[in-house]
């Protein structure tokens, strides 16, 4: 199943190609028939990085408020 998909987007690749359509992103075919895509192109947008700051400060909020709720209770004894 897996090698007559890759001979369809390759056999779609080349019929683009000849009536001068271009394609968006960058692909090969290696020996094995095994398609390689760039990772950009695969997920369909672009690393930035800011996600990892994203999780970093939800986690951080997370903790903080957890404690809150834990802390408060313990001290006031309700």
């Amino acid at each position: 199943m897996r090698a007559f998909a890759a001979r369809r987007y390759v056999l779609e690749a080349e019929r683009k190609h000849e009536f001068g359509i271009t394609e968006f992103f960058m692909s090969e075919v290696d020996k094995d028939g095994r398609i390689h895509i760039e990772d950009d192109d695969a997920r369909g947008a672009h690393t930035t990085g800011y996600m990892r700051y994203v999780l970093g400060i939800g986690l951080l909020l997370a903790i903080i408020a957890m404690s809150i709720i834990w802390i408060i209770p313990a001290i006031t004894g309700v």
